[in-house]
């Protein structure tokens, strides 16, 4: 199972994470890995900087 996070910001959604669970069957007790793009987020998402400034 892959789970895609998304924040809400300047009107837009982004991509933060992606969560994968290794296992369906045991859920949030198996393995799982969370992936996330710090440079993209931080250019394209939350702590971009407004066009006006």
């Amino acid at each position: 199972m892959r789970l895609t996070l998304q924040t809400h910001f300047n009107g837009e959604w982004h991509h933060a994470a992606t969560l994968e669970l290794k296992d369906d069957a045991v859920g949030f007790q198996g393995a799982s890995i969370v992936d996330c793009d710090l440079d993209s987020f931080m250019v394209d998402g939350m702590f971009a900087m407004p066009q006006h400034c």
